[in-house]
């Protein structure tokens, strides 16, 4: 079952990049444009703001255990956030603990986790037919046009910073100001880390240590 996004309150990419561009006034538009899609793309995933609540996730098919969440070029799944079968919470992994399970053990205590655009469960379902519904958090990707108004409104000034701080890095420009770059940087980091807070902490399973 494809994920959609929901686009009601979307902020369009040009609009941002006006906002930025009255600081960057001698910079190339195209540059801006793209430090703002890796600033914004770093924002969202680190601090997990851009949350999508009460999806289903996939339908489980018996001895499968990876599942396109459907999203198109415009996004990334970034985490599943919490995960449910009917009124029963199951546990969920960050990226690279799928590799801790074993993947040919098969009960019915799943755990849900994900790469860039599928879904994870492990141990492999015995039987199909089973919904996994849940929260996921995304990023808007490299070709993304558009971000969710929430999150431009909540943080336009630190992801503002963020993308003035990537052009004032740059050596030899007329916009280079590496003093003014760490200023604007230090108020991205810490914006990254109050978003990140004001998100709560994300649900996962423990890692096993197995005896030697």
């Amino acid at each position: 079952m494809p994920i959609t996004p929901n686009t009601t309150g979307q902020v369009a990419l040009s609009e941002i990049l006006r906002d930025v561009m009255a600081f960057l006034p001698q910079a190339p538009e195209w540059d801006v444009e793209h430090r703002a899609k890796q600033v914004l793309n770093d924002f969202c995933k680190r601090s997990l703001v851009w949350q999508q609540q009460s999806n289903t996730l996939l339908t489980t098919a018996a001895g499968q255990a990876s599942y396109s969440a459907g999203l198109d070029s415009t996004v990334d799944l970034v985490r599943v956030i919490s995960a449910w079968v009917g009124d029963k919470e199951i546990d969920v992994t960050v990226p690279g603990e799928q590799e801790d399970e074993d993947p040919a053990k098969r009960d019915a205590e799943w755990t849900v986790g994900n790469d860039r655009n599928s879904f994870i469960l492990s141990p492999l379902p015995e039987s199909g037919g089973v919904i996994v519904t849940g929260t996921v958090a995304l990023a808007p990707s490299r070709d993304a046009t558009h971000i969710p108004a929430v999150v431009w409104n909540e943080w336009r000034d630190e992801i503002g910073c963020g993308i003035k701080a990537h052009m004032m890095m740059q050596v030899g420009k007329p916009w280079t100001n590496p003093a003014q770059a760490q200023a604007h940087m230090r108020e991205y980091e810490d914006g990254v880390a109050w978003a990140s807070n004001s998100t709560g902490a994300v649900r996962r399973k423990p890692l096993r240590v197995k005896a030697w």
